[in-house]
């Protein structure tokens, strides 16, 4: 079974942890704030898929579990996006998977995690969930 850690409890992490749930995958996902991991338990996941699936760990990113996990994905606002899949690569996961907008309208960092994802042998993604 593939573990997955997702960064971002919004729109694009509950669509991200139903699929990989479909997978039977094992899911942990985590934000910045503990409101949005309990607005995704009691509300957008239950809601958009009919119960909650009490497989799928939470936890804030200051107590995130590090390492071990074959993706992760990094769903948060826009400029925290090649922030933390810098901070990602140091996990070596097989792959990581970055939400559209990769960046914000500057390229800061994005050739230097490109750069570090080929020298770590780690599989960099662009994706978007609707």
């Amino acid at each position: 079974m593939a573990k997955v850690k997702i960064l971002g409890a919004g729109s694009s992490g509950n669509n991200l942890a139903s699929a990989c749930r479909q997978l039977a995958w094992d899911v942990t996902v985590c934000d910045v704030e503990e409101e949005a991991l309990t607005r995704m338990r009691k509300d957008i996941y239950p809601n958009r898929y009919g119960r909650w699936d009490d497989a799928i760990k939470l936890s804030t990113l200051d107590k995130a579990p590090r390492g071990g996990f074959e993706f992760i994905c990094v769903c948060l606002e826009p400029e925290k996006h090649l922030p933390m899949a810098m901070e990602a690569l140091e996990e070596k996961p097989q792959g990581i998977l970055i939400d559209r907008p990769v960046c914000p309208p500057h390229m800061e960092l994005a050739h230097e995690l490109m750069e570090a994802g080929k020298a770590r042998g780690v599989r960099l993604f662009a994706g978007y969930e609707l």
